[in-house]
């Protein structure tokens, strides 16, 4: 069997097509890659770093961020399971403007964009992939702007949670589970505020029945998908019927932490 063969029955359809699988076809044909592990709380690379090449995660949960204010995150994109991060460009930059944090074990590779640009100039089938690929770590950087530009903590939070829902989300009894753990401090990270105030808004969050927090697990299932839509458009919970509903005013006027 040749070398095209043993490659292509490891990947998937260039839209579905798995960092370890896209990984694969660049070292069959003698791209250099570089893998590694992180444990958690161990970065992949920090702001100023030297850009040494694209990074895809191959196994394990990692989060990017940025640091504003001189000291404060908030978190422009997570990683579960597989993906492409880092800067969404094949031309390499001299220094990282953001950190990749690993949140729990993972894996990583990293390839140099130089043979990596040439080569997609000659695989069409990983050139899509990785096309594909950059433009889906771009919309995520992207979406995670649209969030912050939201005022209320509230309405950012709720965003937020539909996002991860559709992304990570699995059907339970219950609702639908967030399929990636991350505690009070770790969600206002997403959303550039305080960890009272997250706390404060999922608490509301909760006693309005849009979701079933467990405090200390990390653990969030979603009961009214259609109720965070409304809370995330409207700025915050109060604002929907679902929340004058049930209880009426039992979001604030104002957060601590909003802007």
């Amino acid at each position: 069997m040749d070398r095209d063969s043993v490659v292509m029955e490891g990947l998937q359809p260039p839209q579905e097509a798995s960092a370890t699988a896209v990984l694969a076809r660049l070292e069959a044909y003698g791209v250099p890659a570089l893998e590694h592990h992180c444990g958690p709380g161990e970065h992949v690379y920090v702001r100023g770093d030297a850009d040494r090449g694209l990074c895809l995660l191959l196994e394990g949960t990692l989060r990017v961020y940025r640091v504003y204010d001189g000291f404060k995150e908030a978190t422009i994109g997570v990683l579960s399971g597989g993906g492409l991060f880092e800067e969404p460009s094949l031309t390499s930059a001299e220094r990282h403007r953001d950190s990749a944090e690993a949140a729990f074990l993972s894996r990583v590779a990293r390839v140099p964009k130089g043979p990596l640009a040439e080569h997609l100039g000659r695989d069409s089938v990983c050139r899509y992939s990785m096309m594909l690929a950059l433009a889906g770590w771009a919309e995520e950087r992207e979406a995670a702007v649209a969030r912050l530009l939201t005022r209320r903590v509230d309405g950012r939070l709720a965003l937020l949670l539909v996002e991860l829902t559709v992304r990570f989300g699995r059907r339970t009894g219950r609702g639908t589970e967030v399929g990636v753990r991350l505690t009070h401090q770790e969600l206002a990270r997403m959303v550039a505020c305080e960890r009272t105030a997250v706390s404060k808004e999922i608490s509301r969050f909760r006693r309005a029945g849009l979701i079933e927090a467990h405090r200390g697990q990390g653990r969030i299932v979603v009961l009214d998908e259609r109720g965070l839509r409304e809370a995330a458009r409207a700025g915050g919970a109060r604002n929907t019927s679902l929340g004058r509903r049930r209880r009426r005013g039992c979001l604030g006027e104002r957060r601590e932490g909003d802007p």
